[in-house]
């Protein structure tokens, strides 16, 4: 299995996400990829990691 550029956008106290736009506030936005079942991310960390 393989799966590529997927979008993440993790939300904390205080974020936003608009789901008309699309588009979110004070959160941490990164992607993950997936090959051979193992994920890996933009930022390190399957989670995000720490927040902004």
């Amino acid at each position: 299995m393989h799966f590529q550029g997927i979008s993440i956008y993790k939300l904390s106290n205080g974020s936003a996400f608009n789901l008309s736009t699309w588009t979110g506030s004070g959160g941490l936005a990164y992607t993950l990829n997936v090959n051979g079942g193992v994920i890996t991310s933009s930022t390190g960390k399957v989670y995000g990691g720490n927040q902004p």
